[in-house]
């Protein structure tokens, strides 16, 4: 019974070209899609296994990159006030530049320390304080 099961299946195979290679390939792309998932669930699920209590360990994702809260733009507000008040010929000048630029650069990441990509921004801000304060562009990066 089994060998004319194959017998009829390997028939229509030949038969019907075009359909069985639609389906052949449908049944490719299907297994393989589910060998990906099935490997990204697994590499998912196992983040962070090395640590101790990493069944305690969560990570926090933002959606909402364009709304700020009335809190940081408020904040933000008085970080942009500190910063031009603090360059040179500023109400408060700060005359070192590597202080300078090392204050905008914790200043600014406490304000936003888990966004992504403020990093980069934070770094760029450090430059410009070094730039204002030394009164040329900086021609060294902070960043690796």
């Amino acid at each position: 019974m089994l060998k004319n099961f194959f017998k009829t299946a390997i028939r229509n195979i030949f038969r019907q070209k075009t359909y069985s290679l639609l389906n052949l390939t449908g049944l490719a792309l299907g297994i393989a899609c589910g060998l990906l998932l099935t490997l990204h669930i697994k590499e998912e699920l196992s983040y962070e296994k090395s640590i101790p209590d990493h069944d305690r360990i969560y990570r926090m994702v933002t959606t909402e990159w364009s709304k700020s809260h009335p809190p940081l733009a408020g904040e933000m507000q008085k970080f942009i006030k500190w910063f031009n008040d603090t360059a040179p010929g500023g109400k408060k000048e700060i005359k070192s530049p590597s202080v300078r630029a090392a204050i905008a650069h914790l200043y600014f990441e406490t304000i936003h320390p888990f966004e992504d990509g403020n990093g980069r921004i934070g770094r760029a801000i450090a430059e410009k304080a070094l730039s204002q304060t030394v009164g040329r562009p900086v021609l060294l990066s902070l960043s690796q």
